[in-house]
């Protein structure tokens, strides 16, 4: 790029001759952020104040410097790489946290972005660049850091016990110090209920203090009460709580425990906690209530005025009843007469009363009947207003029902999407394969695998964006079955074998010998998992290998199963430091600026990831950013007793018999009627139900290939009302199988319950319909004299995954693998 701006569009040409009447260049030195102009060989040309203040030069001591000088020399070589890229074009975009140096020679850390400036034509101009300075952020990082470590060392070296517990005074942390105070270790006790361990004469004043504080953000005044040791020793104890719930550090009621024991008269120490509790009780937001053997108020604590808002006087021989709401009095007379039932116990309950401005309100209610105490002689009851907590319980309640029908109405919508998607998927796929495998030159085949791949990427989206649906609402279901090991990595070997070759990397498999041939597990999620690992290896990795390897993990202990760990090792682009979280996050893809290069949805290691945990094993990674990555996942190895491969128990000749089609969608009518005219079968195609039912008594169909979605009446109310004509025709059971774009939890039991026989998700593969009819198609009579049916021409054979052996790591032995 020439020095007088030749080449740049109008607005990078102002950019580049500065101009104080020029409204680009106005609004480019005026912005806050640091913005610098670079050519193409990465020169910086012009930059804006904040980005001269930032890096200490003048605009005539930048020209011309290349931006790599000013970058600290550990990250100069990943810079350059990046820019580099950025000219060439092969990323839009660059952006990155890194080190720069400072006209001063002081390094400072920054978030720096660079993207492209274009003509209008398209091509490339210049590079614009913005730097944000990250240095006080990092300095208040390791201020933190450090503050925290101190305080750490002064609550581990304190001498009085700090112990922190949440609103329910469950311990949750207790200081070294606080093992002598109670006389053994409290990390076992954490969980425990602290007013377990006061003296049970000291229980009721402690419960009310802590209902107080619970309530009253802040510190407290301090306490004197009795403490019990697990040895039974009685020591007096000060406590001054502080109240740090709605502190976000904190979150917890910390206690600051003093043992007085020894510094103050046990007797004296007791009155004056007497004295303390009943000023507190007197002050605390709750109301504490004696009440007689009939409801009489003998004594109340003077915030029962705040409650209710009634003076001290309205209760000098008030019942409690007096106040409550009509609907709820005859239920709590109810609940009081259990209540003189059971002198020592506690009932809970929520009564509607009525204050002094005539308004009702929500109030809590906890009564412990102690009228058999000498010392009380009282039904004690803590009353406690809940009435703006039961209007927020209710609200929530609410907002939780809109969700859950919002996220009702978005399940029924992907499900909706689906079945229209997945109807012109199974068209395209179905008519391309047909295409593939007819009487074509290879340039016609060429083209019409092309489709059939490109429909099959669609359909994979498709699948992902349901298997996450499926997840966000419980449904993604696992079924265990025995399947055969070997089979499945000759499947993924034929399957991914022309993707590598197509890229120049090689694929390799090796597969431990100790590994059973059939095992117990979900076979078509494991293939999930595999296809989804493997197919990003092949997609990641410009040049090298991909290897794919099985191991059997011995257990480590008596009664625990034997592990399999499948690992997809390659030598891709790899995956930055700390990507982890962003990694197998939903719709994340950690290569930002490669993004639309490489393509996906996001989904595909998230669904891994939770399909590996529903069947009892983990999935990780290890990567070496520009090296490779390696993907494993283990599950729980459980051997299969199958002696061998299924054998059928009768020889049918394929493509024999008749198929009635009840299908509404004119491309898939097409479609199935020349994939069984191609298996050999008779095929009648009916477009709805009605008509189908018609038809069915003269129609002398062997199978019936059944679609949901039908006009009329659906699928299932038609298959409901053949079963029904079956029995008053007094004819044999005739097999439906649902062929349908439903594919979401649960849709294959609903077929089943309305009495189909099988279940196959559109799209449906030519070789997946032979497998569906054939398992159903009744075997002739005479089925050794019937003519052979000449097969459907073959597609070109796939070249398997190349084979390689554990013996490079010390195992003898070696299969395909997957």
């Amino acid at each position: 790029m020439s020095d007088n701006g030749e080449g740049l569009d109008p607005v990078a040409a102002s950019l580049r001759t500065p101009d104080a009447g020029n409204i680009w260049f106005q609004v480019f030195e005026s912005t806050p952020l640091p913005y610098a102009l670079l050519d193409l060989d990465r020169r910086q040309l012009l930059a804006n104040r904040a980005y001269l203040a930032l890096f200490g030069y003048s605009n005539e001591e930048l020209a011309e410097r290349p931006i790599i000088e000013m970058t600290h020399p550990d990250d100069r070589v990943l810079t350059e790489d990046y820019l580099g890229r950025l000219t060439r074009g092969e990323i839009e975009r660059h952006e990155v946290d890194k080190r720069f140096l400072r006209r001063d020679g002081s390094m400072f850390w920054a978030h720096v972005s660079f993207s492209m400036l274009r003509d209008g034509a398209g091509a490339p101009l210049a590079l614009l660049g913005t730097v944000q300075d990250l240095t006080d952020q990092r300095e208040v990082q390791q201020a933190l850091v450090v503050s925290e470590s101190r305080f750490r060392a002064l609550v581990q070296n304190a001498n009085d016990a700090i112990v922190l517990v949440d609103a329910e005074a469950r311990l949750q942390y207790a200081s070294p110090s606080a093992d002598l105070l109670i006389g053994g270790d409290t990390q076992r006790l954490v969980g425990q209920d602290v007013l377990s361990f006061i003296h049970r004469d000291d229980q009721l004043v402690a419960s009310q203090a802590f209902l107080y504080v619970a309530v009253t953000p802040g510190m407290s005044d301090p306490l004197r009460m009795r403490m019990v040791r697990p040895n039974g020793d009685v020591r007096l104890v000060e406590i001054v709580p502080t109240n740090l719930l709605d502190d976000p550090a904190v979150a917890a009621i910390v206690l600051n425990i003093r043992d007085v024991t020894d510094t103050a008269d046990v007797t004296s120490a007791l009155e004056l906690t007497e004295n303390r509790f009943r000023r507190m009780l007197e002050n605390i937001s709750d109301t504490v209530t004696l009440i007689d053997g009939n409801a009489t108020v003998i004594l109340t604590t003077g915030n029962l005025r705040s409650i209710m808002g009634y003076p001290t006087e309205f209760w000098l021989e008030r019942n409690a009843f007096d106040i409550v709401h009509p609907d709820d009095a005859d239920r709590m007379r109810g609940e009081f007469a259990m209540l003189l039932a059971s002198p020592g116990e506690e009932l809970r309950g929520e009564v509607r009363v009525c204050v002094a401005d005539g308004t009702w309100i929500d109030v809590e209610i906890n009564a412990v009947n102690l009228l058999s105490d000498p010392v009380v002689e009282a039904i004690v009851l803590t009353t406690r207003n809940v009435t703006d907590q039961r209007l927020g319980e209710r609200e929530l309640a609410e907002a939780r029902d809109q969700a859950v029908r919002a996220l009702r109405m978005r399940t029924e919508f992907i499900a909706s999407v689906s079945h229209e998607l997945r109807t012109p998927i199974h068209g395209i796929l179905g008519l391309s394969e047909l295409l593939a495998t007819a009487d074509l030159d290879d340039e016609a085949r060429g083209l019409a695998r092309s489709i059939g791949r490109a429909t099959d990427g669609l359909r994979m989206v498709l699948d992902d964006i349901l298997d996450f649906s499926k997840i966000e609402v419980g449904r993604l279901e696992v079924n265990a079955g025995p399947f055969n090991v070997t089979e499945m990595a000759e499947d993924l070997g034929a399957l991914f074998s022309a993707q590598a070759r197509a890229k120049g990397i090689s694929l390799s498999g090796a597969m431990d010998p100790a590994l059973p041939r059939w095992i117990i597990g979900d076979a078509l999620r494991v293939r999930q998992v595999l296809t989804n690992l493997i197919g990003n290896a092949i997609k990641f990795t410009v040049e090298g290998s991909v290897r794919v390897s099985a191991q059997v993990v011995a257990p480590r202990a008596t009664g625990e199963v034997a592990t399999l760990r499948v690992s997809v090792i390659d030598t891709g682009i790899g995956i930055p430091v700390g990507s982890e979280d962003r990694l197998f996050e939903p719709f994340s893809q950690v290569h930002f600026a490669g993004g639309r290069e490489f393509g996906g949805t996001g989904l595909g290691l998230s669904i891994a990831r939770r399909l590996v945990e529903l069947m009892g094993g983990d999935l990780g990674y290890e990567s070496e950013l520009g090296v490779g990555s390696e993907f494993w996942f283990t599950l729980p190895l459980v051997e299969a007793d199958v002696p061998g491969a299924p054998v059928a128990d009768v020889a049918r000749p394929a493509g024999v018999g008749h198929v009635l089609v009840v299908e509404d969608n004119p491309i898939n009518q097409l479609l199935v009627r020349r994939q069984l005219e191609r298996l050999g079968y008779e095929v009648e195609v009916i477009d709805n139900g009605i008509t189908a039912l018609e038809a069915f008594p003269s129609a002398g169909a062997d199978v019936v290939l059944m679609d949901w979605q039908l006009p009329g009446i659906d699928g299932l109310e038609t298959t409901r009302r053949l079963r029904v004509l079956e029995t008053e025709l007094d004819r044999p059971r005739t097999p439906v199988i649902a062929m349908t774009a439903s594919a979401l939890p649960g849709d294959r039991d609903r077929c089943l319950e309305a009495g189909m026989d099988d279940f196959i998700a559109k799209p449906v593969s030519i070789a997946m319909l032979s497998e569906a009819v054939a398992r159903w198609m009744p075997v002739p009579a005479a089925a050794d004299s019937l003519p052979p049916v000449p097969a459907p021409a073959p597609a070109p054979p796939p070249t398997a995954m190349s084979t390689a052996t554990m013996e490079d790591e010390g195992t003898v032995g070696g299969a395909v693998v997957a």
